[in-house]
């Protein structure tokens, strides 16, 4: 019975069983920017973020004071992976909090792309950045967990500065990024957020998993690609 488990358990439990009840509505791209911005590139670019190699446990692991871990979801905790963050940047949809993970990818076409993400309980972040011909567009969507909103964002602004261009697979790219959104809730309420921050991922040959196994996010990333940006 649910009265019997962990105290913490049953707090993501519940959680979970809210955002299940909401289905897909996470994976509403809302916020595909119909301006394109131009990407700025500063080979000098530098912060302390770029030097440091941090690592967190996976949201749903515990570490407690004697070391030991313990799964709020019931699972195992034999291997449970470090994930080195790859993201220095601050959201403050709902309260600032941090955005550490970011992935990025160059493929054949020569269309790159760069995705800044976060999950906790609480909230899910998803900044998605198509970057071509040295112009990007921005997408973004979130979905807070506990309040059910889930709003369609417009992008107000948006810059990127790169240490050189997303060109190489393999390569570790620097950058620091800056958006400011606003976005309309189904009840006609507006809120603001800001994403800004230091990136540093190592540029593979695709997307992640998680954006290419949801669909919405797909189409986006295919309309943007057959886009002819000057």
């Amino acid at each position: 019975m649910l009265g019997m488990a962990h105290p913490l358990q049953n707090l993501i439990v519940c959680i979970l069983l809210v955002f299940a009840s909401v289905g897909c509505a996470r994976l509403n791209p809302g916020g595909v920017s119909p301006t394109r911005w131009k990407v700025t590139y500063d080979h000098t670019l530098s912060a302390d973020f770029f030097n440091q190699d941090q690592h967190s446990l996976p949201w749903n692991i515990v570490e407690h004071d004697d070391g030991s871990l313990e799964d709020t979801l019931g699972g195992s905790t034999k291997n449970i992976p470090r994930l080195r963050h790859t993201a220095d940047c601050t959201s403050s949809y709902l309260g600032d909090h941090s955005i550490r993970f970011a992935e990025a990818w160059i493929e054949a076409d020569g269309v790159g792309g760069i995705y800044v993400h976060d999950f906790t309980a609480s909230t899910n972040d998803h900044l998605l950045i198509i970057v071509k011909n040295r112009r990007f567009s921005v997408h973004y969507w979130t979905h807070h967990i506990i309040s059910n909103e889930n709003p369609t964002w417009r992008v107000l602004s948006a810059s990127i500065v790169l240490d050189g261009p997303l060109v190489t697979v393999g390569q570790t790219l620097r950058g620091f990024i800056d958006v400011q959104l606003v976005g309309t809730s189904p009840n006609g309420g507006h809120r603001t957020n800001r994403i800004r921050g230091y990136i540093k991922p190592q540029v593979s040959m695709n997307p992640p998993d998680e954006v290419r196994s949801d669909e919405a996010v797909n189409q986006a990333l295919q309309q943007t690609a057959e886009v002819t940006i000057p």
